[in-house]
């Protein structure tokens, strides 16, 4: 049995919405109307006849850090899940109960969730635009927060794109551990930007500022090693702090190998040796399978598998050069497992957000 809560923050009274979502930070502007789906999970606590009776349960809050809060609280006052996906917002048919009563749905298949919500009070905030979040329990567990992917088994690619803009402060894309801003710069050869980074005494180490809703399965980056200088790069992984982390690192004698930093002092996991081409862009895949590490490069030109004693931690990709190098970085992918949510907010093509609703 799958329960889902509105927990409302703020709303206007009287006022309607469709749901939309955020990706950062995973907080929805919910409405009247919401699409969603339940996912099938072939467990035994699952019902046998692939469907679940969905109950809806109002928590109602105020947000203490508006100063124009009201003393009392918003309210439910209506809900209908409709089972027709594709039928009209405003349209009355394709309802799987009446007003007001829980519905029995089948799992992986879309339906749509419609409130209406009535801010408290009669004070200017009650006309104030207001959030609200939903929230999901499965089984009798924790309460969750809803979100926000399309099915089934939605692509969870990031790329991390340089571009002209981020050349005036690179802090605000990567946090530099060692080194500094100072050493990077983005660089436009007329065909493709990249970054180029490069160290001094010390190596340098930049994590990406970035954010996803999901672990990483795979990295992917393209490094290139200028020929005739004292070069290498890598890639960090698996970061818990600036003194434990792994990393994929290569140099120009060609040695590819997988490091495990422990309390700053590394450990080789794994080692292999390839043709490095200078002054050309060379693929390094990390793939992650739980306490596993396996590196491609060059589309199979190497393959190293590392294990590690314990499950790699999820992390932000970061960027290693050693010190007195340089290097070249271009074309970063993060992708997540192609697995289907549980339950999930997702696109409807039929209606707008924005659009009015009516009774």
């Amino acid at each position: 049995m799958t329960h889902v809560s509105t927990d409302i923050r703020e709303l206007p009274r009287h006022t309607e919405k469709t749901a939309t979502f955020f990706s950062n930070p995973p907080r929805l502007i919910i409405a009247c109307c919401l699409a969603a789906l339940i996912a099938g999970c072939g467990t035994p606590q699952d019902s046998p006849d692939a469907a679940g009776t969905l109950t809806t349960t109002t928590t109602t809050t105020t947000n203490p850090t508006n100063s124009n809060t009201l003393t009392d609280l918003d309210r439910q006052t209506a809900f209908r899940l409709r089972s027709d996906f594709a039928v009209g917002l405003n349209v009355d048919a394709g309802w799987a109960a009446g007003l007001n009563e829980n519905a029995t749905l089948s799992t992986d298949e879309p339906f749509r969730l419609r409130f209406e919500v009535e801010a408290a009070g009669n004070s200017s905030a009650a006309s104030a635009e207001k959030q609200y979040q939903l929230q999901y329990q499965h089984n009798n567990g924790p309460w969750q927060l809803m979100p926000a992917e399309n099915f089934p088994q939605p692509e969870k690619v990031l790329e991390l794109d340089f571009n002209a803009s981020q050349g005036s402060d690179l802090n605000n894309a990567w946090q530099f551990l060692t080194g500094n801003a100072s050493s990077a710069t983005i660089t436009d050869d007329g065909n493709d930007t990249f970054l180029h980074l490069g160290s001094g005494a010390e190596a340098t180490i930049a994590l990406g500022r970035y954010e996803t809703l999901w672990d990483p399965a795979q990295y992917t980056v393209d490094i290139r090693l200028p020929a005739g200088e004292q070069s290498g790069a890598g890639l960090i992984f698996g970061y818990v702090d600036e003194q434990n982390y792994n990393r994929v690192e290569l140099n120009t004698d060609g040695i590819v190998s997988v490091e495990r930093v422990v309390s700053g002092a590394a450990i080789r996991i794994a080692q292999g040796v390839t043709n490095i081409d200078f002054d050309r862009w060379n693929e390094v895949k990390i793939v992650l399978e739980e306490n596993q590490a396996i590196v491609d490069y060059n589309d199979g030109a190497l393959e190293l598998t590392a294990a590690f004693d314990a499950a790699i931690p999820a992390s932000v990709l970061g960027l290693f050069v050693p010190a007195q190098s340089t290097a070249e970085f271009d074309n970063l992918v993060i992708e997540g497992a192609p697995r289907s949510p549980r339950i999930s907010i997702m696109a409807s093509n039929t209606f707008q957000h924005g659009a009015p609703t009516v009774n």
